[in-house]
Order: C-alpha cells, then sequence, then structure tokens
C-alpha cells in the first residue's frame, strides 16, 4: 500500500448529542495508534473506540465512538500516532532483492527514530495532571505531586519520579512558580514561569515567546480576573437617589429612595445636610448668621448661627430665654452681639439658659460668641475642661452677713474676663438641697440683693443694705433667704 494522504488529524465540535466522529486520514490497519483530544486534553482510550475503514487504500480513515457523548462546544481532534517500528523481514517476490530492500528501510526507519527522539529530547507537549490511565510519549510533560516532569520513555500507568520521567521543576517551598510579573510579548517564557494579564494569574505550561495568556497551550490558569462593571443595578432609579446594596453577594445594587440633590455648595459657608426621614432626602440649611432681635428678654433661633440685637436698638438688653424648638437635642447654637455698641448680657438660670460658673455673660464685643448645647429644654454653655485654657479662681466660703463687703484677691494683675459669685446651700431651704449651688441675685440697687464688681486687683460683693437677700427658687419666684444657710463664693477668670 501507499500512503495517499497528506494530513494526520481530524477536528471535531461536541454537540452534547452525536458520539461518532469521522477521521480521514489513513492508518496501517495491522499496527495503527488514533489519540483522540478535547479542549487540549488527551482523552483516555476507556472513553472510545476506534472502527478503521477495511480497505485504506481505496477508503483511508474510520470512526471513532465516545462512550458519552462531547459536550456542546467541546473543540477536539483525532491524531494519528504511527508507532517507530517496523516487520522484521521481507517476503522475497520475484528478482526483488529483499535483504537490499529491507536494509533500505531499516535505514530509513533508523533516521526517522533518531529524529523523533531528538525533537522529543528537545521539546515538551503538555499533557496536565498526570493519570494512570493514559499512555505517555517522551517528550510528553505532566505535573504530579507539587512537581512537573518530562517523559523520556513511553510508559502507561508509571507514576512520576521514576526511571521513565526527568524531572522539570521539583517542588519547593514556593511551589516551583517563577513569578515574572505582567507577561510581555518580548519575553521567553519557560515551565513554571508566572505571569499576571488583565487581572488573571497564569503558569506557564510549555517554552514559548509572544502567546499572550489565555492560552491553554501554553499556560494554565492560576486564578481568573474578574471583569469590569459587572455590578448591576434596578431597572428604573430615582432621579437624585442614593443607590444601596441589596445584600445579593455584594453584585446588586438597588435604589433606596433616598435623594441626595446635586446643587452645587461652592461658595456656600454655613451649609449643612441632614435626613429627613419622614420625606426620605437629605435637606440643605443654610446656616449663615443672621440677625435676631431680642423681645421680652427672648429669641427665638431658625438655625445654628445667629447676631442678637437689643429690642427697640437699646444700647443694652438681657437674655433670659431662647426657644429650642428649631435647634435639635444635643446641636450647638453660637450668638454673639450684632455689634459693639450693642451690649447684651445673657442671664444665668433666670430661665433656660445654664451658663459656666453660674455666672452671666456679656456679649460686647461683635467678635466674642457664646457657644450654648441644647439639652433637653435648655441651652447649656459649652466651656473648654478646667485647666485647659481657662484660669478660675475662687474664694473660700465667706459668712452670709448683710451689710458688709467682702472682698477677694484674684491676683490676675488686670481686670478679670468674667466674674461673680454664687451661694452655696449648707443647709437645705426654698427646695436646694446642701451642697447646691444658686448664682446671688444682682442688683444695682445698693438696698436689695447683691452687687458684685472687680477690678486688677480683687473681686468685691457687697449685701443689701436693708439686711436682706433674696433667692430665686425652683419655680421662678423670689424668696427671702436665711443667712445662717448659706456662705457666699466670689470666683473671676482671666
Amino acid at each position: 500500500m501507499t500512503v495517499n494522504t497528506t494530513h494526520a488529524t481530524s477536528p471535531f465540535t461536541g454537540d452534547g448529542v452525536t458520539d461518532t466522529f469521522l477521521f480521514t486520514f489513513d492508518i496501517n490497519p495491522l499496527s495503527y495508534a488514533v489519540e483522540v483530544w478535547i479542549e487540549n486534553v488527551l482523552q483516555s482510550e476507556a472513553n472510545y473506540s476506534v472502527v478503521p475503514n477495511p480497505d485504506q487504500d481505496t477508503n483511508p480513515g474510520g470512526q471513532i465512538i465516545f462512550v458519552t457523548p462531547p459536550t456542546l462546544g467541546d473543540e477536539g481532534e483525532v491524531k494519528r500516532t504511527s508507532p517507530l517500528t517496523q516487520l522484521q523481514g521481507f517476503p522475497k517476490s520475484g528478482a526483488i532483492n529483499t535483504l537490499a530492500t529491507e536494509s533500505t528501510f531499516d535505514k530509513v526507519m533508523r533516521i526517522v527514530q533518531e529524529v523523533v527522539l531528538d525533537i522529543s529530547e528537545n521539546t515538551f507537549r503538555w499533557r496536565g495532571e498526570w493519570s494512570s490511565l493514559l499512555t505517555y510519549q517522551p517528550g510528553d510533560a505532566v505535573y504530579y505531586g507539587g512537581s512537573s516532569y518530562r517523559a523520556i520513555n513511553t510508559n502507561l500507568n508509571s507514576a512520576p519520579p521514576s526511571a521513565d520521567w526527568q524531572t522539570v521543576v521539583l517542588k519547593g517551598d514556593s511551589g516551583g512558580l517563577t513569578w515574572r510579573g505582567a507577561w510581555s510579548s518580548a519575553t521567553s517564557y519557560v515551565l513554571g514561569d508566572g505571569v499576571t494579564k488583565d487581572g488573571g494569574s497564569y503558569i506557564c505550561n510549555a517554552p514559548h515567546t509572544n502567546q499572550a495568556p489565555p492560552n491553554a497551550l501554553y499556560w494554565d490558569i492560576l486564578a481568573e480576573g474578574g471583569e469590569d462593571g459587572e455590578m448591576t443595578g434596578p431597572v428604573t432609579s430615582t432621579d437624585e437617589g442614593i443607590p444601596i446594596f441589596d445584600g445579593t453577594g455584594g453584585s446588586q445594587l438597588q435604589d433606596s429612595g433616598i435623594k441626595l440633590p446635586t446643587t452645587s455648595l461652592t461658595g456656600k459657608k454655613f451649609q449643612r445636610a441632614r435626613l429627613n426621614s419622614t420625606e426620605d432626602a437629605f435637606e440643605f440649611f443654610d446656616e449663615a448668621p443672621t440677625t435676631l432681635g431680642i423681645e421680652a428678654d427672648t429669641i427665638t433661633p431658625t438655625k445654628r448661627f445667629h447676631l442678637v440685637d437689643t429690642e427697640s436698638a437699646a444700647s443694652t438688653d438681657a437674655l433670659s430665654t431662647i426657644e429650642v424648638g428649631s435647634i435639635e437635642n444635643g446641636a450647638l447654637l453660637f450668638i454673639r452681639s450684632v455689634n459693639a455698641g450693642r451690649v447684651i448680657t445673657v442671664k444665668h438660670g433666670i430661665d433656660n439658659i445654664l451658663l459656666a460658673g453660674d455666672a452671666d455673660v456679656a456679649l460686647d464685643d461683635p467678635e466674642k460668641w457664646l457657644a450654648l448645647v441644647r439639652n433637653g429644654a435648655n441651652l447649656e454653655e459649652v466651656r473648654l475642661l478646667a485647666g485647659v485654657g481657662i484660669n478660675r479662681v475662687e474664694s473660700a466660703d465667706q459668712a452670709s452677713t448683710f451689710n458688709q463687703t467682702k472682698s477677694f484677691a484674684h491676683s490676675f494683675g488686670a481686670v478679670p474676663s468674667r466674674f461673680g459669685a454664687y451661694w452655696r446651700c449648707t443647709s437645705a431651704e426654698h427646695g436646694y438641697a446642701v451642697g447646691d449651688r444658686v448664682p446671688v441675685y444682682l442688683t444695682q440697687y445698693y438696698h436689695t440683693g447683691v452687687m458684685v464688681n472687680a477690678d486688677a486687683t480683687n473681686v468685691e460683693a457687697r449685701s443689701a443694705a436693708s439686711g436682706q437677700a433674696y433667692l430665686v427658687d425652683a419655680a421662678r419666684t423670689q424668696g427671702l433667704m436665711t443667712a445662717g444657710n448659706w456662705k457666699l463664693v466670689l470666683w473671676a477668670e482671666e
């Protein structure tokens, strides 16, 4: 017979149903060998059978019949692998010199074997994980037990390492991986080289240059890269709405229904955003200071920063009540006088304003801000912690005698920025308990209450000439105090 075909492979594609595929190359019916590959993986002979056509001269080829039809879309190939052997003798036929003919064929066979051996000794054909069911030829490379091996002899069920295998990459602490960084078309890669490309990681399974991964002929996947833009969201959404995860593996978004207006805040000082739970939307507040006029010792804030003016543009005024309706509990309120010509005296304890040291505060400078925090129905002054930026001194207890002057040396060398006095309860009276501190009832009249003044040396308190002093009790009513139940304390701050 003659070799009458020019190819030794036949490709096929699985459809999940067909189990029989044709191959069209000729084979030697006495000593043929056929390999079947699917997706670059050599298939075990237990998975298929080979049925050659009877007459390979006129009808070369045959059929491959699978036990289970190949999966839909799988690419496969049938290959011829002829053994590099021949018959040991030629029968005589007429005048043909069989000895010379056989010698010639022997020489050709030896040359072919030597060429194949030389090729197999210098090439790799990656076969993946070693399998006891496959027959390996010289040049086949496998991965087994953390190491890589290359077949040097034809073998079946000879697990590496053995005399049939040559070690290529021995398992080590790093698993035989040589990391080469980002893949480059200009780099020559060898077995075990690791690279990254497009977010994925790959290990070289056959020496090569300029074969970009993914490519199963040259690379095995270590870790697949994800795709950009995998996040999905709702079909419809609220304009200016905030998206939130729906909890399904972190890959889905849903519309929260909460809106965040895109109005630019550029150049707008004192802007504040707040989530309105009723409207499910963010509200923006312009906190730029505006002026409030005092009415009956009361102001009603509408934001967090305000300038305060006196009632009827008077030079002085008192502020004892701040309406808290528009101030959130725990929120801060900042106030100052509208100008130096309006002096606002913020009163401690008259209504819902509670000041540090139980003393009134004079807002007499446009650069002096008073910070208050809402605590329930009250506004309490915010001051620095004791010992941090404030120097405060107090006198010892002074006897509560009337029509006398009490003096306390503060040692500042200048008039204190703040000063005052308070009563300390030593015996319960008018609803106050022992230890309670109550600001003195300050007055400009000499014959009632207590007058407190200060200079660069002393804080001075002068009690009423009438022999009487008054307390403001919890019901905001004035009551006559018993001198023996109270001690007077003077204080000053730098």
